[in-house]
């Protein structure tokens, strides 16, 4: 137990971190441009069958695209939700808790176990601070 306690206060944070993230998800979770331009493409691939060879503009009018990678990391989750504008909050939540245990991970191969958990706890926290 005392060996494994940093991993236990891991598993805490990530706990509650899943908790918030996706509590009352629909009414927090934002559907502005992006997330419609998102939708169009996932119902494009879902419904029409059609694979988009060019992902979002990455500034507007600046002609400089990315890749349609996350069109396509996205539609599974449009499918699954029937094409409901939820997949995308579904989406970020998951990326979110990916992203908190890969910091886990990376960081504690870095540093140590206790500057893991630090950093975790402050990736927990900015989520409350900066989201609208």
């Amino acid at each position: 137990m005392r060996k494994s306690r940093y991993l236990i206060i891991f598993l805490i944070i990530l706990a509650v971190h899943s908790f918030f993230r996706f509590y009352q998800l629909d009414s927090r979770s934002p559907f502005g441009w992006d997330q419609v331009d998102n939708a169009w493409a996932a119902k494009d691939i879902i419904v029409d069958h059609k694979l988009p060879l060019v992902g979002m503009q990455a500034k507007l009018n600046t002609g400089f695209f990315i890749g349609p990678l996350y069109y396509y990391l996205i539609a599974p989750f449009y499918f699954l939700t029937n094409l409901d504008p939820i997949a995308s909050g579904i989406f970020a939540g998951l990326t979110s808790v990916f992203t908190l245990s890969v910091i886990f991970m990376i960081v504690k191969r870095i540093f140590n176990e206790k500057v893991s958990l630090i950093a975790c706890f402050i990736y927990y926290l900015y989520y409350f601070f900066f989201n609208d």
